[in-house]
C-alpha cells in the first residue's frame, strides 16, 4: 500500500519536483522568472503548489509584489499561489490579503482565488470575510457562496450575527450566500437562519437553482447570488432606464448609430425607453431617471444629400461626396445646455453609460479636468486586462469569471499536500483566462485619464498602449460631484456585437449589467421578502417569496437630476 501511494504522489508531480526541496524550488522559480520564459514559470509555479504548504504559498506572494503589474508574469504568479489547494497554504494567501488589502496584488490575489473550485480555498476566504471590509469582505463572501460544506455555513451565519443594520449591502450578500448554499430564503433574518440551521446541519447542501433564461446574454450565465441583485431591474419603470440615440432625416439611408444598447437592454429584458437626441434637446425630463445610456453616433457635420455619392475616405468615419453639387449639411452634436443637462443629471446621483466618441461628443466637455480623448486609434483587436487591483471591482463582476459548470463541494477536498488537476488546469490556463481580447472600431479615440486619483481604470491593454502613447485604457469610471448622492460614469472603448468571441462580448455585456445593478443599489433595490423562519415553517405555513413590486423604494437625493 505505502508503494502505490508513493507511485501515485510521484506521477501527479511534476518532472523532478518530487526530490525537490523547497529551496531547489524557489531557485527555478528565481530563474523562470530572469529568464521571462511563461513556460518555465508555469512550471516553477505548478511545483510549488503540488508541494504545498504555508512556505511554499509564500514563495509565490513574496514575488507577486515585485512583479510588473499588468505584465503576464504578475498574473501568473497571482494565479499560482491563488490554485494551491492544501489549507495551510491557502491560510496563508488568506492573510496576505488581510494584512496587504489595500495593495492592487491583495486584491488581485482573491480574484484569482475564484478561479480555484476547490472548498479549501474557504481557509483563506472566511478571513477575509471577516477581518476586512468593502469590496473584499463582499467579494470573499460571494465566493463562500459556492463552497457548499457546513463549515461555510457556520462562517456566514456567524458573520450575520454580528453585522448592524447599518451594514446593508454586506447583510444583502451574506443573505444571498447562504441561500445560494442551502437554497433556502430567509432573508437577513439571523433568528431564522439560526434556528433552521440547527435543525438542518446534517443535511446535504444542494444549493439554489438559478432563475433559467434564455436571453442569449450575459445575464443567462450570473450565478445565483448575482441572480438576486437583479430582482427588481425588470419590473422597474421604462422611464428608470433611458437610451438617447442619434436621428437622420433619411432613416432607410443613414443610421446615425454605430451600436444599438437600446438592442442589448431589450434582449436582457430590462424594461427601457429610448428617446432620439432631438427628444432630449428639446427638454426629454430626467427626474424619473436613475440610469442614461448615450449610444455612440455620428454628431460631426455630414452631408446627408440624396443624390451625393460617397467616395474616397474622409476620416472621422465620412467620404467625400461625388456625383453632385449640391450638399445638405447637418450636424447632429450636443449642446452646450444639453451636455450642462446631463453633467447635473451625473453629479446629483444619477448613472451614465457611454461608449466610444460619446467621449469627445460629451465627457471631455462635461469633465474636461477628469477625461480627454487621445490619438484617433485603427481597427484592431487587443488584450484586455483588469487593471492592477480592479478584477475584484463590481463592474467587472462575471467579465472574467470562470466556467461555472465546476462546483465548489466537499468531495473536492484533497487528502494531504496533492492536488489533482486535469493537465489544462495549470498555471497557464489561468492566466488565459485573465485575459480577453477587443475589438477596437477604426478612428475611436483613445481614453486619456486626466486625474488618475478620481477616475479608476478599469480595463487596460499593453497593446493599446503601444499604439495610444501610452494610454492603455479600456474602460474608465469616476464619479463627479461633491455632494453624498454622487452618480456615476462609466465609459468603455469598444461596442457590442463587435467582439471575436462569447467570452469577450459576455464581458462588455457584464459590465453594463454590473452597472446597471450598481445604480438600482444605490437609487432604490427591492429584494423579495423573507418567508418567515423555521417556527413558521412547522406550523405549514411557509411563505414563498413574492415579485418585486414595479418601483422600488428610494430615499430621496439632496438634488433632484436636471429635468
Amino acid at each position: 500500500m505505502r508503494l502505490t501511494c508513493l507511485v501515485l504522489a510521484l506521477a501527479l508531480c511534476p518532472a523532478g519536483a518530487a526530490e525537490k526541496t523547497l529551496a531547489a524550488l524557489k531557485q527555478d522559480l528565481r530563474k523562470a522568472l530572469a529568464s521571462g520564459d511563461a513556460r518555465l514559470l508555469g512550471q516553477a509555479c505548478a511545483a510549488l503548489r503540488t508541494l504545498g504548504g504555508s512556505e511554499a504559498a509564500g514563495v509565490l506572494l513574496e514575488q507577486v509584489e515585485k512583479a510588473p503589474a499588468q505584465s503576464e508574469t504578475y498574473w501568473l504568479l497571482i494565479d499560482g499561489a491563488a490554485s494551491f489547494g492544501d489549507e495551510s497554504a491557502l491560510t496563508a494567501v488568506g492573510r496576505f490579503v488581510v494584512e496587504r488589502g489595500k495593495s492592487p496584488a491583495a486584491r488581485d490575489v482573491l480574484f484569482a482565488l475564484e478561479r480555484n473550485r476547490l472548498s479549501t480555498k474557504s481557509a483563506a476566504l472566511i478571513p477575509i470575510m471577516d477581518e476586512c471590509a468593502g469590496e473584499l469582505a463582499l467579494g470573499a463572501v460571494r465566493q463562500l457562496g459556492e463552497v457548499r460544506v457546513p463549515e461555510v455555513v457556520d462562517a456566514l451565519i456567524a458573520r450575520l450575527a454580528r453585522t448592524k443594520d447599518s451594514d446593508g449591502e454586506l447583510r444583502r450578500y451574506l443573505a444571498g450566500a447562504l441561500a445560494n448554499i442551502t437554497g433556502e430564503h430567509f432573508g437577513t433574518s439571523i433568528v431564522n437562519w439560526e434556528g433552521w440551521w440547527k435543525g438542518h446541519r446534517g443535511r446535504e447542501l444542494t444549493g439554489r437553482k438559478a432563475r433559467e433564461r434564455t436571453t442569449g446574454t450575459a445575464r443567462d450565465e450570473v450565478d445565483a447570488i448575482r441572480d438576486e441583485q437583479i430582482i427588481g431591474i425588470e419590473k422597474l419603470s421604462p422611464r428608470r432606464i433611458v437610451v438617447i440615440k442619434g436621428k437622420c432625416v433619411d432613416w432607410e439611408r443613414f443610421d446615425h448609430n454605430f451600436d444599438h444598447i437600446e438592442h442589448m437592454l431589450e434582449q436582457m429584458d430590462f424594461p427601457h425607453t429610448v428617446i432620439t437626441k432631438e427628444d432630449f434637446e428639446a427638454g426629454f425630463a430626467l427626474a424619473e431617471s436613475m440610469v442614461v445610456c448615450i449610444n455612440c453616433m455620428m454628431w460631426r457635420p455630414h452631408c446627408v444629400c440624396p443624390d451625393c455619392k460617397p467616395g474616397e475616405d474622409a476620416g472621422n468615419r465620412l467620404h467625400r461626396c461625388t456625383g453632385c453639387n449640391r450638399h445638405d449639411v447637418r450636424e447632429y452634436k450636443f449642446s452646450g445646455a444639453a451636455v450642462e443637462r446631463l453633467k447635473r443629471f451625473v453629479e446629483a446621483g444619477g448613472f451614465l453609460f457611454t461608449e466610444d466618441w460619446v467621449l469627445e461628443e460629451l465627457l471631455e466637455r462635461a469633465w474636461p479636468e477628469l477625461v480627454g480623448s487621445g490619438p484617433k486609434l485603427p481597427e484592431k483587436n487587443v488584450k484586455a486586462l483588469p487593471a492592477p487591483g480592479k478584477a475584484g471591482h463590481r463592474y467587472l463582476e462575471g467579465v472574467f469569471r470562470p466556467p461555472q459548470d465546476i462546483v465548489v463541494t466537499g468531495k473536492h477536498r484533497p487528502k494531504g499536500r496533492t492536488v489533482v488537476r486535469p493537465p489544462e488546469e495549470d498555471v497557464r490556463a489561468y492566466f488565459s483566462r485573465a485575459a480577453h481580447t477587443w475589438k477596437i472600431d477604426n478612428e475611436s479615440p483613445a481614453i486619456v485619464v486626466k486625474k488618475k486619483s478620481e477616475v479608476e481604470l478599469l480595463l487596460t491593454s499593453p497593446d493599446l498602449a503601444r499604439i495610444a502613447r501610452g494610454n492603455d485604457a479600456l474602460a474608465v469610471t469616476f464619479r463627479p460631484g461633491k455632494g453624498p448622492r454622487k452618480g456615476a460614469v462609466l465609459h468603455i472603448l469598444s461596442h457590442f456585437g463587435k467582439q471575436t468571441s462569447q467570452d469577450s462580448e459576455y464581458g462588455i455585456q457584464n459590465m453594463l449589467l454590473g452597472f446597471l445593478i450598481d445604480a438600482n443599489a444605490q437609487r432604490g433595490r427591492v429584494l423579495p421578502p423573507a418567508r418567515k423562519g423555521p417556527e413558521a415553517e412547522e406550523k405549514g405555513t411557509k411563505e414563498e417569496p413574492e415579485e418585486a413590486p414595479e418601483e422600488a423604494p428610494e430615499e430621496e437625493p439632496e438634488e433632484e437630476p436636471e429635468e
